[in-house]
């Protein structure tokens, strides 16, 4: 008895997609609407259609580089971390070549990024992420 959510819907929008209101409509081919109970029984069922809303978030973006020391050499080891303006903080820790990446960061804000190593001294820097970068790149100095 009651009104119960017994189906939820996740989209992926392709990359690129323009912003747009899609409708989402029921059908009763190729099989009948139907559903029921665990013992076989018909239930009630109300079928709404409705909307997706595509917007143009960039939600999803990467943003990566590479930390090496003054003689290009990578630096292991080192704390990577991504602020955006409202503080929140992910960090990700350099390999062995001195190469992170940050995933599913969102495009249209500005963020801080700042390294910090055990041997090198690191200047932050403010980047402000439209698309995907693959060049944040800093160097160490002793």
């Amino acid at each position: 008895a009651g009104t119960r959510q017994i189906l939820t819907v996740t989209f992926t929008v392709a990359a690129g997609a323009t912003a747009q209101t899609v409708p989402v409509t029921f059908s009763g081919t190729p099989t009948a609407q139907s559903v029921s109970s665990a013992q076989g029984a018909l239930l009630a069922t109300t079928y709404e259609a409705g909307n997706v809303v595509i917007t143009t978030t960039a939600a999803g973006v990467t943003v990566s580089g590479r930390v090496t020391s003054a003689n290009g050499q990578g630096v292991r080891g080192a704390t990577v971390a991504i602020t955006d303006s409202a503080g929140d903080r992910r960090s990700v820790t350099t390999g062995s070549f001195g190469f992170y990446s940050f995933e599913d960061v969102e495009a249209g804000q500005s963020y801080v990024i700042g390294v910090t190593s055990k041997r090198y001294r690191f200047g932050s820097r403010v980047v402000n992420v439209t698309d995907t970068l693959a060049d944040v790149d800093f160097v160490g100095q002793e």
